[in-house]
């Protein structure tokens, strides 16, 4: 009888032990967790910013906003011609734009169409009001994709 009391005042000792060292494992991965979501809010934060710290980007922005209400998604050679730049510059910008999560895409074949995303983040929402409030000189649109004149 002793030693049964005995051993079994052994297991409830480690089955206590145990339960601390889970705790204490929770409580690390809980930490753990905490400091990657803050990592990935501080990662999301900057990488917005980072896209909208470019004034090239913010004009693409403030011109979707615009026309894309409009005319739904636009097609990249439209935004070329209207903007006047480059494809590649201009390739590069939206990809930025479409990485922090302001923009979506759209392929057709070779096509590429893009718009203002619709499920933006309450950042992205409260950035692109503050960039339609600048009232930026924008260019006419240019659908020469209507026109079947996209270079290939």
């Amino acid at each position: 009888m002793i030693y049964v009391n005995f051993f079994d005042t052994l297991r409830k000792i480690d089955k206590i032990q145990i339960i601390k060292q889970w705790k204490t494992i929770l409580r690390y991965f809980t930490i753990l967790a905490t400091n990657i979501l803050t990592i990935n809010k501080k990662f999301f934060f900057l990488r917005v910013t980072g896209a909208i710290n470019d004034e090239s980007r913010v004009k693409i922005l403030a011109f979707l906003a615009l026309h894309s209400k409009k005319q739904g998604m636009l097609c990249v050679c439209d935004l070329q011609e209207s903007l006047e730049m480059i494809q590649s510059r201009l390739s590069r910008h939206l990809k930025i734009l479409k990485d922090a999560g302001f923009l979506e895409l759209q392929r057709q074949g070779v096509w590429a169409y893009y718009g203002i995303k619709k499920d933006l983040s309450n950042f992205c929402k409260e950035s692109l009001k503050h960039i339609e409030r600048l009232n930026l000189p924008l260019p006419e649109l240019k659908r020469i994709s209507l026109e079947n004149k996209c270079p290939k």
